[in-house]
This record gives structure tokens, C-alpha cells and sequence, in this order.
């Protein structure tokens, strides 16, 4: 992780710790893909067209998802 990455990661850690919840250990998988997914939300706004942060675009190596406020479209999160 790069300095900024490694400081959201450490916030994150201490809204978890604020809310009981266990300390997320550092995994630079997960970091890849926050990081291409933050450049897709960028990039090629995926988001627009009742589609929310969590969506994915139709221009890269990943199934694309318009993910909405009902969840209807979760299943293809995982």
C-alpha cells in the first residue's frame, strides 16, 4: 500500500475499533481491487444512472454492475 492508501487503511481500523469490531489485516489482493476500483469510479463513472459507489463499469477484465439502492443486483458482488 502507498502512504495515503496505508492512512484510509488505518482509519478504517479505527471506525471498526470505535464500533467493537476486529482490526482488518492488511492484504494486498484487497488493496489491488479497491485501487482499480477506485480508478473505474473515476475513470468511467459507473455510478450514473441509478447506480450507487459500489457499481462497476463495462471497461475492464470484471463482470460490470449497476449495483442500486434495493441491493437487487448483490449477487453479482460476490
Amino acid at each position: 500500500m502507498n502512504e495515503v492508501e496505508q492512512t484510509i487503511f488505518t482509519l478504517i481500523n479505527d471506525h471498526r475499533e470505535n464500533h467493537g469490531l476486529p482490526s482488518l489485516q492488511p492484504s494486498a489482493n484487497l488493496a489491488f481491487v479497491a485501487r482499480t476500483h477506485a480508478i473505474d469510479l473515476v475513470e468511467n463513472e459507473p455510478d450514473v444512472d441509478g447506480g450507487n459507489m459500489h457499481s462497476w463499469s463495462d471497461k475492464g477484465n470484471w463482470k460490470p454492475v449497476r449495483y442500486t439502492r434495493d441491493h437487487a443486483q448483490a449477487h453479482l458482488m460476490w
